[in-house]
């Protein structure tokens, strides 16, 4: 307990930080301005959205440098690089799901809006800048306690966490978790356990199945093959969850404005992500040119997550859907290299990934993929994972399309591009309309 007290202080200057009102640097258009008010929320004016943008870098990196290199390295799957070898299997597990790597190829790609890309740079530079002053002038407390200086911030840091976000908010272990019971208690119990249907939700769609006729076949474990969810699981072991446990939850809602007193519509949000210190939300307002947003949104990027701007507003809750699922792959009796898919022997498909460690030599990860996906567990059996996030996905774009909408018709084409995770995003605007739009892929399987 002892080694933590040194933290405390350190704790308490992230959560309360200093800074100046004004900020005039080189990589600004033109000077800009930032207002704390008494809840120490930043209000930055800026002549454009690009120098709004380098603004919300530095200031993020003035006040949460530490945080934001510990969030790129859940995402990047670098964390036994600082904390060594009691991290390692998290790591594993960020570079079989690749979200570095599909992050840094989407960003490297054509397709990215030329505008996004703009601003995401701009954010960039004024997260470098202030890096900057701080390797001139001293780090953090933190950085020479824990015996390294972070690396300058890149773009593909603010893709990848924010694709790390979907994964944490995906229910990832959830099949797992009950397939393992299922093989140590069986369908019914396990049933009884985590019912599938609970008779105090009152559902919105019609129900598909008969509870008094438990699904069958695959929900038993095949001969032979008992445990193999249960290793399965322990591959989560060490994982960094940000938002998951008791606080796994939140709500949302909107009414219309002939139910208010003001006749504009109300809308609210609440998420539930948990408690942190420093908390994971970074709130901040920006002006630009007559153009206003605020909001909340994390330390890694210059978009607002949940807020308004001049025209509309926007809440987020999970959606919770069901986006992955385990596949028990076959390996070929002579050959390693072979897995049987639609009764043909295929090549796993293999990515070496080096993963540095404090202290120790470099771990070096052989990953094969099948057509599923990675394979996340060897043990008690191959089992592949398949996830809505593991290609190219765009919520970054998606959030920051938002921040820019000015009419409901605009803020779907933003919800639209929204992949991971599922939300149940609600809307109202200055118009008077609300919304509720389910959000995010969903996989279409076979019944």
């Amino acid at each position: 307990m002892k080694s933590l007290f040194w933290m405390i202080p350190l704790l308490a200057w992230c959560v309360c930080p200093t800074a100046a009102d004004n900020v005039s640097l080189a990589i600004l258009d033109k000077p800009a301005s930032v207002q704390h008010d008494e809840f120490g929320i930043p209000h930055v004016f800026a002549a454009n959205r690009l120098d709004g943008a380098r603004v919300i870098g530095w200031l993020h990196a003035s006040d949460r440098l530490w945080q934001m290199d510990l969030l790129r390295r859940q995402a990047s799957g670098t964390m036994a690089e600082v904390f060594g070898r009691d991290r390692l299997q998290h790591d594993i597990l960020m570079r079989r799901l690749g979200l570095r790597r599909t992050s840094a190829k989407w960003w490297q790609s054509s397709r990215v809006p030329a505008e996004f890309r703009a601003e995401l740079q701009a954010y960039t530079d004024g997260v470098n800048t202030r890096m900057a002053l701080f390797k001139k002038n001293g780090w953090p407390a933190i950085f020479s306690k824990l015996g390294y200086t972070p690396r300058p911030w890149s773009p593909v840091d603010s893709i990848a966490f924010t694709k790390y976000m979907g994964w944490d908010q995906s229910g990832t272990d959830a099949d797992l978790w009950f397939g393992t019971v299922v093989e140590k208690l069986g369908i019914r119990a396990a049933e009884e356990l985590w019912p599938l249907d609970r008779p105090y939700e009152i559902p919105t769609v019609s129900r598909q199945y008969d509870r008094k006729s438990p699904p069958t076949g695959a929900m038993h474990p095949l001969p032979g093959r008992e445990g193999t969810f249960a290793a399965a699981l322990d591959s989560f072991d060490g994982v960094e969850w940000l938002g998951r446990g008791s606080a796994f939850g939140s709500n949302n809602w909107a009414i219309d404005g002939s139910k208010t007193r003001s006749g504009k519509p109300i809308l609210c949000s609440d998420p539930h992500l948990g408690f942190d210190l420093p908390s994971l939300w970074y709130a901040w307002h920006l002006s630009v040119d007559g153009w206003n947003i605020a909001g909340a949104g994390f330390p890694t990027a210059p978009y607002i997550v949940i807020g308004h701007n001049d025209r509309l507003g926007w809440g987020i809750t999970n959606m919770q859907a069901d986006v992955m699922d385990y596949f028990i792959e076959e390996p070929h009796p002579d050959n390693p290299r072979l897995y049987r898919h639609r009764g043909e022997w295929k090549e796993f498909r293999r990515v070496e990934e080096t993963i540095p460690i404090k202290g120790e030599s470099a771990h070096i990860e052989s990953i094969d993929y099948t057509v599923h996906g990675p394979v996340i567990s060897n043990n008690e059996g191959l089992v592949a994972a398949q996830w809505t996030g593991l290609g190219e996905t765009r919520d970054g774009l998606a959030i920051w399309m938002m921040n820019r909408a000015n009419n409901l018709t605009e803020a779907l084409a933003g919800f639209d591009q929204i992949v991971i995770p599922t939300l149940s995003m609600a809307y109202a605007d200055a118009d008077g309309n609300i919304a509720i739009h389910a959000c995010g892929a969903i996989p279409l399987r076979m019944r």
